[in-house]
């Protein structure tokens, strides 16, 4: 009994000492990022231009029933049917 609860210290001391190394990693990068310059600044400042987008319906399958064709401007702009 006294050796189970040894071990289950040890284990739960080492997964611990894990959790914190990957909290502080992540911390890192988030430093890391901001120094960088993102995330800066309010994300509803920044305009949003909505792409047009169209929707069809072709033909039915028997099989699988009607799909929509997508048609619109991808964000690198080009333009997809």
């Amino acid at each position: 009994m006294v050796a189970l609860v040894i071990v289950s210290t040890f284990v739960v001391l080492v997964l611990g000492i894990l959790v914190a190394g990957l909290l502080r990693s992540h911390a890192d990068i988030l430093r890391s990022l901001h120094e960088l310059g993102v995330g800066v600044g309010d994300p509803s400042a920044t305009p949003v231009v909505a792409a047009p987008v169209t929707l069809s319906t072709p033909a039915s399958s028997p099989a699988l029933g009607a799909a929509p064709v997508v048609a619109g401007v991808t964000p690198t702009a080009t333009a997809t049917t």
